[in-house]
């Protein structure tokens, strides 16, 4: 293999030979300034090698060679030591060095060498200059000379993790775990995973959405709220444990629960002195876990309404009542999206035909100064905007409104909208027609009646 030191920015070349692996002679340098470059296969019968250019004389910074470069060929190859001037008095005379083993190609011919030898050097430099070579340049290395350096990378994307844990205990079905809005129905002991993608520092709050049925069971979280801290979270436990059984003719108290869109709202059953509470966040069936004994008084309230991202308000209808030797299951709760209305005041309406809009629509006459309201509620939680769907006229008067738009989470009763009438300038030629004084002009339908005097001249 060839490689090609630079001493004093002049290329310098030499070649090593590794006579075992080649199978190849070795032979000193001609006169002709030149060196082979490569060696061909050993089944060529006339190898042909690039000739390189080599200059007649070095740079006067030529380094040292170390004292055993004749040894560089390693175990499995000599090295020609001789400079192309020096060839050894035994050398052949068309220009192959000595045997060398392994060699079974033709001779070169006259005047070309069949190799170049790890000791050659160029005409002039120092007969030891061609030792310092590295022993092989592995492609590897020749590769690292030419390797591209990548563009910089992009910022990684943020890492997602997820809350996870182990139910134990479960014997009912039904059971409901929630974190914020999203659910997780589970059907029987084991690991869980919420199916919710979190990043480094966000909250969660793994709670019992719906308790086991069937038997009946309570349901309780530990390790269930926290901040996600660079990992996913495995360690929240739900353990169920059977509800008691009512003692002897003793009953339940339920009922059904409907419209709720999201959020989790809270029951309470109130019986004597005492009271329980059930969470549940989803529609359909519910059961107090408490037995009542015939005859006992009972009434179901809401003691929470669902806080979620949809704003609701719940009640309960047929939530009271007396056990009568049977459980009571008619108590109804119901949840919707309150209302809200959008109003505000008028000041300084001296036209007619003057309309206001909310949000584009709902069109509302005003005929006098005072209070306003639009005839349509909106769901409370959204937007309003006030507008101006007609101006007053009779007089013309332009109306701004204050206060004109934001979120409705109760009754809007801060709109403001002023109108003030428009006024113009009246003006004319007055032209001398007879000679005299005393010309009056005379404005009316104004402020006041303007009078302007005319004389001779004006």
């Amino acid at each position: 293999m060839s490689v090609r030191p630079t001493w004093g920015g002049m290329p310098f070349v030499s070649t090593i030979i590794l006579a075992a692996a080649c199978g190849v002679s070795c032979g000193g340098g001609g006169g002709d300034g030149r060196v082979a470059r490569d060696v061909a296969a050993p089944e060529a019968a006339d190898a042909s090698a690039d000739v390189v250019p080599v200059p007649d004389q070095a740079p006067d910074e030529t380094p040292a060679a170390p004292d055993d470069a004749a040894d560089i060929a390693g175990d499995t190859g000599e090295v020609a030591d001789a400079a192309p001037s020096d060839t050894p008095p035994d050398a052949p005379s068309d220009g192959v060095d000595a045997d060398v083993p392994g060699d079974t190609h033709e001779d070169a011919p006259p005047g070309e060498v069949a190799t170049d030898a790890p000791g050659d050097a160029p005409d002039g430099a120092p007969p030891d200059a061609a030792a310092d070579v590295p022993e092989e340049a592995s492609p590897e290395d020749a590769a690292q000379e030419y390797t591209a350096v990548p563009d910089e990378p992009g910022p990684p994307p943020p890492a997602l993790y997820v809350v996870g844990g182990v139910v134990s205990g479960l014997a009912g079905s039904g059971l409901v775990l929630a974190d914020g809005d999203v659910l997780l129905p589970v059907l029987a002991d084991g690991p869980f995973v919420l199916p919710r993608l979190l990043e480094d520092g966000d909250g969660y709050d793994v709670r019992v959405a719906v308790q086991p049925s069937g038997p009946g069971q309570t349901c309780a979280v530990a390790n269930g709220a926290g901040l996600i801290d660079g990992a996913h979270v495995v360690d929240v436990a739900v353990s169920c444990t059977d509800d008691p059984e009512p003692p002897p003719s003793t009953w339940r108290v339920g009922g059904t629960v409907h419209g709720l869109a999201s959020g989790t709202v809270v029951l309470r059953l109130a019986w004597d002195d005492q009271h329980q509470d059930l969470a549940t966040a989803v529609n359909g069936p519910f059961t107090f876990p408490a037995g009542l004994a015939d005859g006992t008084a009972w009434a179901v309230t809401v003691h929470g309404q669902p806080g979620g991202s949809v704003p609701q308000v719940c009640s309960v209808e047929g939530g009271t009542g007396t056990i009568a030797a049977s459980a009571a299951d008619g108590a109804k709760v119901s949840c919707s999206v309150p209302s809200v209305t959008v109003g505000g005041t008028v000041s300084g309406l001296a036209g007619f035909g003057f309309v206001l809009l909310n949000n584009g629509a709902d069109p509302l006459a005003v005929e006098a100064d005072g209070p306003f309201t639009f005839p349509t509620p909106i769901p409370a939680g959204s937007k309003y905007s006030v507008a101006v769907g007609a101006l007053p006229r009779a007089p013309l008067q332009d109306c701004a409104i204050a206060s004109s738009w934001g979120t409705a989470d109760a009754d809007v009763e801060d709109v403001s909208v002023t109108c003030t009438t428009r006024t113009y300038r009246i003006g004319g030629l007055v032209e001398t027609v007879f000679k005299g004084s005393g010309l009056a002009l005379t404005l009316t339908g104004g402020p006041a009646v303007q009078k302007i005097q005319a004389g001779p001249g004006n």
